[in-house]
């Protein structure tokens, strides 16, 4: 319960507060060693969601230019490697 309860803390932190890196190292070092761990594994987690969401607003972005060159829904999901509805529905959202 504890160590749980800690790391949605630090989740509901770093979620609010955009923290610098050597913020983050910073911090880091001021942790008891024995929550350094949870601290560090919660803040990997943090940051892979943070690259997969930068990841997924990339391919948004292509997907959205080449749906403008007119190229095909099967060629796109190829050379980007996603799913046709994923390429639908970014269709979508260019048309609202």
């Amino acid at each position: 319960m504890g160590r749980n309860l800690f790391e949605n803390l630090l989740l509901y932190y770093f979620e609010l507060v955009e923290v610098k890196e050597e913020k983050l190292i910073e911090l880091i070092d001021k942790v008891p060693e024995v929550m350094k761990t949870a601290f560090i594994s919660t803040a990997d987690r943090i940051r892979q969601r943070g690259m997969k969401e930068g990841t997924q607003q990339t391919k948004k972005q292509a997907v959205q230019n080449m749906l403008r060159e007119g190229l095909e829904v099967a060629f796109i999901c190829k050379i980007l490697e996603v799913s046709p509805e994923f390429v639908e529905q970014v269709r979508k959202e260019m048309e609202v």
